[in-house]
């Protein structure tokens, strides 16, 4: 039987570390991370032995961060799963989004229809003046795009809601202390 491991190398997390650092029950983590569960997401090194230590990313604690508040506005695991597997790496980047751009701003733009359909959209840019200032135009835009596409493709629609998920990594970066 391999032998846990305590201690995650530089640039990985455990789930011990992600239950300290998210406030998620680790339990909840492993259903998250697990093929057996529901499969959101594919931990950064997955052993796949019985007592193996999977390892997160830095992406992956974004994801897992982001789970609560997806479930919270019911969007199912087969969207969830989706968004995390089609969206490009770079969304889910933590520290490098920070030098890149201290104001920047990512939101997830999530549209219901009236049959239960949903879309979801990222969007991102920055602030205009830093993290309190002004949104810039061009995140506006492209919510107004996102809704518009959503009603060529799902037509009439229900509601949408945006989700900062700026907010989300900024937390996360305070929480890992970088």
């Amino acid at each position: 039987m391999p032998r846990r491991q305590e201690i995650a190398p530089a640039g990985y997390f455990t789930l011990a570390d992600a239950e300290h650092i998210i406030r998620v029950d680790r339990t909840r983590l492993n259903f998250w991370c697990s093929s057996w569960g529901a499969g959101l997401l594919e931990p950064a090194i997955n052993p796949r032995t019985r007592g193996g230590t999977k390892l997160l990313s830095e992406r992956d604690l974004v994801k897992i961060a982001l789970i609560p508040t997806l479930l919270e506005v019911r969007l199912d695991h087969e969207h969830i799963r989706d968004m995390f597997t089609k969206a490009k790496a770079a969304w889910w980047d933590l520290s490098a989004a920070a030098r890149r751009n201290k104001n920047f701003l990512d939101w997830i733009v999530l549209v219901s229809g009236w049959h239960g359909r949903q879309r979801w959209y990222l969007v991102a840019s920055a602030y205009e003046g830093g993290p309190t200032g002004r949104v810039g135009s061009g995140p506006l835009n492209a919510l107004t795009k996102s809704i518009n596409d959503s009603i060529w493709k799902i037509g009439t629609i229900r509601g949408f809601q945006v989700i900062e998920l700026s907010n989300v990594k900024r937390e996360l970066l305070e929480r890992i202390g970088r």
